[in-house]
């Protein structure tokens, strides 16, 4: 039963000190920044699913535009010497 617990949280696990606040990916029983013995706790960090479009409004997509309809101004593009 405790099996079916573990694989159901979802989210990153991270260690952080209680007393200066560093953070682990893994757990360690003395913090390296501030020397105090057994004051890594564990915490899940939930984060939501972000695609790789975080500049549009979600559920909202672009509408395409042909090509022939974009202008092109020779004075916009950079010229390479």
């Amino acid at each position: 039963m405790w099996e079916e617990a573990c694989y159901e949280k979802k989210g990153k696990t991270i260690f952080k000190c209680n007393n200066c606040g560093y953070e682990s990916i893994r757990w360690m029983g003395k913090c390296p920044e501030c020397n105090t013995w057994s004051s890594m706790e564990e915490e899940i960090i939930i984060s939501e699913k972000k695609s790789g479009k975080s500049s549009q409004a979600p559920g909202k997509s672009p509408d395409p535009i042909k090509l022939s309809a974009i202008d092109i101004d020779e004075s916009q593009r950079i010229k390479l010497v």
